[in-house]
């Protein structure tokens, strides 16, 4: 937390009330920050948050992020489990409080079309601050038919970085993530 503290996530994947990323800021003394819940910042929807992920964000705060589960599949003949992940950002102050403009169900970064093909996860999504209060993150996945990681630019306020494609930039050649 650039403080001698620390920024702690867990993604808690019961179904009761709802699964849901908790993000905890914990002091140098290695007690919870003064007003936050012994229970965490609740972030995320009712899709199913998995590899939860921290970064700072440059002004004292936290970048959130992780990959929401929206739909699975199971291949009995390769035993590969596919998915389709949206990976989702918010950031939030050393107080807990929200950035103007981002949600605490995560603002979408990255949503696939369900064209029928699914995923098979390659790697963890990065994030990093972009020194301007906004992000930069890196997804790989290949629902495309080929492993590929894609960066995106996040804004500030929230938001894809103009010019940007809405399916991120393509880094390096697919099938070499």
């Amino acid at each position: 937390d650039g403080a001698g503290g620390a920024w702690v996530t867990a993604s808690t994947l019961q179904l009761y009330p709802t699964p849901r990323v908790r993000l905890w800021h914990v002091g140098a003394g290695g007690a919870l920050a003064s007003g936050w819940p012994d229970s965490g910042l609740a972030l995320g929807d009712a899709t199913t948050p998995k590899d939860a992920f921290v970064a700072p964000d440059g002004a004292g705060g936290v970048l959130v992020g992780w990959s929401a589960l929206v739909q699975y599949q199971f291949d009995h003949t390769s035993n590969n489990l596919y998915t389709l992940d949206v990976v989702r950002l918010v950031r939030v102050s050393a107080s807990g409080a929200l950035a103007p403009g981002w949600s605490a169900a995560g603002n979408v970064v990255y949503a696939p079309a369900p064209t029928g093909t699914l995923s098979q996860r390659v790697a963890p999504t990065l994030i990093a601050a972009d020194g301007t209060g906004g992000a930069w993150v890196v997804h790989a996945d290949s629902s495309d038919g080929s492993p590929e990681s894609r960066l995106f630019r996040v804004t500030a306020t929230g938001t894809l970085a103009p010019g940007f494609p809405a399916d991120g930039a393509p880094l390096g050649s697919p099938g070499t993530n």
